[in-house]
Formats: structure tokens, C-alpha cells, sequence
């Protein structure tokens, strides 16, 4: 008597081969630090006025986010291990500096046209 044949070698036309069924490398799920540092005082209020000075030019925010962004930048350099996000203060330094220069400009450019006018009405 012969034995019937066993299972077929290999996958089956539906199945899947064991390497695809559970893959060789699982990629680890983001864990958050186990702690973060708070901002300093003033860093977030830098790169607030410093986004409004750019985006208006004409807001005289500018010095204002120099200013709260230096403060921020002393409460580092005071106790760097008490804050963090450097580059937040960093970021609204750039922008109060880039605001004041547009808010420079734009005083300068309402200057000229004034003594414009004027030249021009005398003649």
C-alpha cells in the first residue's frame, strides 16, 4: 500500500512565506525624553515679537524682541542646566535684529518721501 502524499513543500499558491509573515526588523516606536527643560523667560516672547516686526514691517516690535530675547539669552548663560531651547532665543534675536532693520527702513523711506514733497511743492 502507498501512503498518500504529505503537505506540499514550500508556500501554496495562498500563503505567504514565513519571512514575510513576521518581518526580521521592527522599527522601535518615538519615546519622549524623560524630561525636558523649560524655556527661559522672555524666549517665547522674543520670537513672538520678533515674527510680528518681520511679518509687519512696520510694528515697532523689533527692539522689544531684541531686548526679551537677551534676557532670555543671560538666563541661559546664568544657569544653562535649568533651560533649554537655545535656538528659540537664537531665532528671536534673528528676527527682532532683521524687524528693527525693516522698521529702520521704513522710517527712512518716509523721510525721503516727505522731503520729497516738500522739495518738489517749493519749486
Amino acid at each position: 500500500m502507498t501512503t498518500p502524499p504529505g503537505p506540499p513543500e514550500g508556500p501554496g499558491p495562498y500563503q505567504q512565506p514565513d519571512a514575510y509573515q513576521q518581518p526580521a526588523y521592527q522599527q522601535p516606536g518615538y519615546q519622549q525624553p524623560a524630561y525636558s527643560l523649560p524655556n527661559p523667560p522672555g524666549a517665547v516672547a522674543g520670537l513672538v515679537l520678533g515674527i510680528i516686526s518681520v511679518v509687519t514691517c512696520g510694528v515697532p516690535t523689533g527692539p522689544f524682541a531684541i531686548w526679551q530675547s537677551r534676557v532670555a539669552d543671560r538666563a541661559i548663560k546664568e544657569s544653562p542646566a535649568a533651560y533649554g531651547n537655545k535656538g528659540l532665543v537664537t531665532a528671536g534675536l534673528v528676527l527682532g535684529i532683521i524687524g528693527t532693520v525693516l522698521l529702520v527702513l521704513w522710517i527712512l523711506y518716509w523721510i525721503f518721501i516727505i522731503l520729497l514733497a516738500i522739495g518738489t511743492s517749493s519749486s
